[in-house]
C-alpha cells in the first residue's frame, strides 16, 4: 500500500512537472524569438522611415495643389517643363537623383519619371546641385554647359535650351540620410527666362509647392528633422 501510494504520488508529480517544463521551455523559446524580432525591427526602423518618405514623395503626383501651381507657371511664363527631383544618399553628398513629379506644357513629351529614376550623376551634376542648395537656385544655359556633362546630354535629348534649378528643401530622415528636394524649370525657347518668369515660378514654389512637400514629408514620421 505504502509503495503504491508513493508510486502514485511520483506519477502525479511527474504529470505536473513535465508539462510545466515544456511550457517553461516553450515560453523561453518564444521570449527569445520575440527578442530577436524586436532587434530586427529596430535594425529595420531607419530603412522603413527612408522607404516611407520616398513612397510618400512618389505619391505627390496626386496632389492637385502642386499641379495647379505648375499650371499657373505654364500659363504666365515661357516655361515648358517642370520637374521635382530628389537626392537621397547621405547627409553631405549624393550620387543619384530621381524625378518624382513632372508636368509638361505639351502632352507629347517622354516621361521623365520613367527615364530618370535612380540616375547616377557625375561631378558636374553634383556641383550644380550643391551650388543650387547654397544659393537657392542656379540658371543654366545648355549651349554653355560642358559637352561631357550628363545633364547637358539629357537637356539636349529633351530639347531644353535654358533651365532654372531651385533648391526646395532638405529634411533629415534618420541619423545617416537626408532627402534633398529640387525643382527644375525648363524652356525649349532660345530666350532665357525673364525676371517676371522667375518671380512667378518662385512665388508658386514658395507659396504652394514647398509647403505641400513639407507637409507630406513631415507627416510620414515624427522623427524627421527640419534643416
Amino acid at each position: 500500500m505504502e509503495y503504491t501510494t508513493i508510486l502514485v504520488a511520483i506519477i502525479g508529480l511527474t504529470s505536473i512537472l513535465i508539462p510545466a517544463y515544456w511550457v517553461h521551455k516553450e515560453k523561453k523559446k518564444n521570449n527569445e524569438k520575440d527578442k530577436k524580432i524586436a532587434e530586427l525591427e529596430l535594425q529595420l526602423t531607419e530603412t522603413n522611415v527612408r522607404t516611407e518618405v520616398v513612397d510618400r514623395l512618389l505619391d505627390i503626383t496626386l496632389l492637385s495643389e502642386i499641379k495647379n501651381a505648375v499650371d499657373v507657371v505654364f500659363q504666365e511664363t515661357s516655361a515648358d517643363r517642370y520637374l521635382i527631383l530628389i537626392a537621397l544618399n547621405g547627409n553631405t553628398d549624393f550620387n543619384m537623383i530621381s524625378v518624382i513629379f513632372e508636368q509638361h506644357k505639351r502632352v507629347d513629351k517622354v516621361s521623365a519619371i520613367a527615364r530618370y529614376r535612380n540616375l547616377k550623376i557625375d561631378d558636374e551634376y553634383k556641383s550644380m546641385l550643391k551650388k543650387a542648395e547654397r544659393n537657392g537656385d542656379i540658371e543654366l544655359e545648355v549651349s554653355q554647359m560642358p559637352d561631357e556633362s550628363i545633364l547637358k546630354q539629357i537637356y539636349m535629348i529633351e530639347g531644353v535650351q535654358h533651365s532654372k534649378v531651385t533648391f526646395l528643401l532638405r529634411r533629415g530622415i534618420d541619423s545617416g540620410n537626408d532627402v534633398v528636394v529640387f525643382s527644375s524649370l525648363a524652356t525649349y525657347n532660345e530666350e532665357p527666362f525673364s525676371s517676371r518668369d522667375k518671380t512667378i515660378a518662385s512665388t508658386q514654389n514658395d507659396a504652394v509647392i514647398v509647403p505641400a512637400l513639407k507637409l507630406m514629408i513631415e507627416s510620414t514620421n515624427p522623427y524627421i528633422n527640419a534643416k
